[in-house]
């Protein structure tokens, strides 16, 4: 699926813009924002649950390690941001 598809935006009516070359995942530097800290990482600590990025990466299992890889899908888990 391309990036500009439509995936699960304001009940599918929207198209999602991005910057030429802009990736929807992509590795990161440990410690910031990744799947390690994401509210659809699996319990096996490898796999996401997210609906949208299955559809666009075609798996679940993710391309690198949960806590340097991150994509456009990532919500903070519970608990995990300061109020």
């Amino acid at each position: 699926m391309a990036a500009g598809d439509t995936l699960g935006t304001a009940k599918g009516k929207s198209k999602v813009s991005y910057p030429k070359g802009h990736k929807p995942g992509m590795r990161v530097p440990k410690g910031g924002s990744s799947c390690a800290s994401c509210e659809f990482l699996g319990k096996d600590k490898k796999t996401c649950t997210n609906k949208y990025f299955i559809r666009w990466h075609g798996s679940k299992f993710l391309p690198a390690p949960a806590d340097e890889y991150c994509s456009d899908w990532f919500e903070p888990a519970s608990g995990t941001l300061e109020k």
